[in-house]
């Protein structure tokens, strides 16, 4: 593992991944939000960049997660064709992270194309749960209502988790709202 990796992407992508970071507790939660707080004094952009351009799952998760962190909005673009693209697993949530705390017009957009995309594709189980989470998070944040049309009755979502019976919108929206309550309590004073 080179230095790089060792510094920016192996203390965070498990803890990011799911964000399972919610679940820490004592000297783990301790050791988490000092190690990002740490790292948010000393990252810059270009580090970002480097790591949403990497081919790797992790590296795009922990870029995005930052990118997310530092509100760093002119990442936005980027994260959002990357989302739109789907080419890597385990990447989009950290993906619709950052767009859900850029929460900007742009944001809704790219969460709204990946939805078009990927909720009519029944059989590809991908980041719809994070999507359109991110997405009613934003609506909330704004009084918009950018999720409303895919909510409807007989709408895309309901489509889509029609043979889904672990699916919970519900749940899908306790996890995004708990990942950003969790952000904002530790690290936005950064």
């Amino acid at each position: 593992m080179d230095e790089f990796t060792a510094q920016w992407v192996q203390p965070y992508y498990l803890k990011l991944l799911g964000y399972n970071y919610r679940s820490l507790q004592g000297v783990k939660l301790d050791n988490f939000v000092s190690s990002t707080n740490q790292a948010l004094l000393t990252i810059d952009e270009t580090v970002v960049a480097r790591l949403l351009s990497s081919l790797g799952w992790r590296e795009r998760l922990t870029g995005s997660w930052f990118a997310g962190l530092k509100r760093w909005n002119g990442f936005a673009n980027q994260i959002g064709e990357l989302l739109v693209e789907s080419n890597r697993p385990y990447a989009g949530h950290g993906y619709c992270f950052a767009l859900g705390r850029f929460a900007d017009t742009s944001s809704s957009s790219y969460l709204a194309s990946y939805l078009d995309k990927y909720l009519p594709r029944l059989d590809c189980y991908y980041d719809q749960h994070w999507a359109i989470a991110a997405l009613i998070w934003i609506d909330n944040l704004h009084g918009s209502g950018y999720s409303k049309t895919y909510l409807e009755p007989n709408g895309l979502w309901e489509q889509f988790i029609a043979n889904k019976p672990q699916s919970s919108l519900a749940q899908s929206k306790l996890r995004y709202e708990s990942a950003m309550v969790f952000c904002n309590k530790w690290f936005d004073a950064i």
